[in-house]
């Protein structure tokens, strides 16, 4: 299918081998259907009506949805796919472990001083 293939563009050999062996056990209807809800989705809408924390890590190249309420943190990585967590691992890690440690810190104090 040429939406598995346009996904898989950037991705590192090994990331794309892994993908496609788990489309072979996959049910592909059921994945079409979920990524055309996801992909009908007003996602800057969700996002504004979220209160919490967002981080959006973004491959070079892959488009950041917009426009955005004030307070989502945009990361651009310096290298990965669509498949980031598995091209870009470490600073997928790195990243998350930066954006969740003021949160984790803030919960630490919450959880303190009850």
């Amino acid at each position: 299918d040429r939406w598995l293939g346009t996904l898989l563009k950037d991705a590192r050999p090994e990331t794309r081998e892994k993908v496609l062996a788990s489309v072979q056990v996959a049910r592909i209807p059921a994945m079409r259907a979920m990524l055309g809800d996801a992909a009908s989705k007003d996602l800057p809408g969700s996002l504004a009506a979220y209160p919490g924390p967002v981080l959006i890590l973004a491959a070079p190249g892959e488009p950041i949805p917009g426009p955005l309420r004030p307070g989502i943190e945009v990361r651009r990585l310096s290298g990965g796919s669509h498949w980031s967590p598995l091209d870009a691992s470490e600073e997928v890690n790195a990243a998350l472990r930066e954006f969740l440690r003021p949160i984790d810190a803030a919960a630490g104090t919450r959880r303190g001083s009850g």
